[in-house]
């Protein structure tokens, strides 16, 4: 018997076991995964392609794509002052919105379906994620470095950004993001705990990410003084985090954004990630900006995670691909209390790779395959909330010739100025 009614139907797909998988989606939400035929208002043909729950990049600067490669091989203290302070003071708000689309293309090419931001000029962020079609929780970055002027300020500017977009798309999620422990006060530390707790929502903020950010004492502690260590918030790269910084996180049940590529290319480090599982705590993944990384391309960053940690242990049986895997979708949606999963129930954010390709020849192991050899290129549909963004490889809701042909124009006026 046929299944009808629903809004999407994708068909002829395959699970992580390589067995026929058919889903059938209405009002952004998988309603029926299973082998019996499916059909929808809409019908997306995944033959020779495994069906994944999206990745969800935890940690990115979307606006800064257009700053990709203007700075590299610096270390971060002068790659921050020298180079990209300076230029971010330049930026407008249509520079942020052409780099935020340029971005959401990539991303969406990639196999991304939903992605956690902090930046500034967050109005076109929030604008190109609805246009687009992809998931996303933004915040607006707050710096005071201990003025209270600037902390007032930077305050009622994330106040006002979350009142505007909060609640208005359901693809849509606001938090606050101080930026780290080292370049906000206390005081405003606090007054973010104060609204976090009153509007129910989310924290995202840097922490431990250089060495020289631990040297007058523990942000993970700091935050746990002031009630910021719990399940509403996501703490991005905690390189220089030690035993006893891993066990307030356990006990709090904050989250963790592993950045490996960044961390790498700064030199700042390798997360002691391992660790962290071994104590429960909940890690994702992320690509951080494309002046760190320099791409947002989840597939490649699984690939290092994949493998650093294993150099640095010294032991090849050490985080084994499903672990990579599970971090890049399920971990970073638990994060942000989203259900993912090709299963009936979860939100229809779904990505189809093509496994007749020769990276994914032969089959010893799908997951181990999209670990180890596949790469972005695989991903041929994406669809999101139960909408198609990319069908074969080609995006549905931006103009990526128009986009990457603004991108270049903002850059040039970057680099030139």
């Amino acid at each position: 018997m046929i299944k009808k009614g629903f809004d999407l139907a994708i068909i002829k797909g395959k699970d992580l076991r390589g067995e026929p998988l058919n889903v059938g989606i209405s009002n952004g939400i998988i309603e029926y995964c299973g082998r019996g035929e499916v059909r929808g208002g809409e019908n997306l043909n995944a033959e020779g392609c495994i069906l994944l729950p999206g990745f969800v990049n935890l940690h990115t600067h979307v606006g800064m794509t257009v700053l990709r490669g203007f700075a590299d091989d610096m270390r971060l203290e002068r790659w921050l002052r020298e180079k990209i302070w300076p230029v971010e003071k330049r930026m407008k708000k249509e520079d942020v919105r052409i780099s935020t689309l340029l971005g959401i293309a990539e991303m969406i090419k990639s196999g991304t379906t939903c992605f956690v931001d902090m930046y500034f000029h967050m109005d076109e962020v929030a604008e190109a994620v609805i246009s687009s079609g992809i998931r996303a929780v933004l915040s607006y970055g707050m710096v005071d470095l201990g003025d209270e002027k600037k902390r007032r300020a930077e305050l009622k500017e994330a106040d006002r950004f979350f009142k505007k977009w909060n609640g208005k798309n359901e693809r849509l999620k606001i938090f606050y993001a101080p930026h780290s422990t080292s370049t906000t006060s206390e005081e405003l530390l606090l007054e973010v705990r104060e609204r976090v707790e009153k509007n129910s929502t989310g924290v995202t903020i840097h922490c431990a990410e250089t060495e020289e950010e631990v040297k007058n004492g523990s942000p993970v502690e700091l935050l746990k003084k002031i009630g910021l260590l719990n399940e509403r918030t996501i703490l991005n790269h905690c390189v220089f985090v030690d035993r006893r910084d891993i066990e307030m996180i356990s006990k709090g049940g904050a989250h963790v954004c592993h950045c490996p590529t960044s961390n790498l290319k700064l030199g700042n480090g390798i997360a002691p990630i391992m660790e962290m599982m071994g104590r429960g705590v909940n890690v994702g993944l992320g690509t951080d900006g494309c002046a760190s990384n320099n791409n947002l391309d989840m597939m490649e960053e699984m690939h290092i995670c994949s493998l650093i940690h294993k150099g640095a242990k010294r032991d090849a049986s050490v985080f084994q691909a499903e672990e990579c895997l599970k971090m890049a979708t399920l971990n970073g949606a638990r994060a942000l209390g989203m259900k993912y999963g090709i299963e009936e129930g979860a939100l229809a954010d779904i990505i189809a790779l093509d496994v007749t390709n020769l990276k994914a020849i032969p089959q010893h192991s799908l997951v181990s395959n999209i670990v180890y050899s596949m790469d972005s290129n695989s991903v041929i549909h994406a669809v999101v909330n139960g909408r198609i963004l990319m069908e074969e490889r080609e995006l549905l809701t931006i103009d990526e010739e128009r986009i990457k042909e603004e991108a270049r124009r903002v850059a040039e006026k970057l680099r030139e100025v």
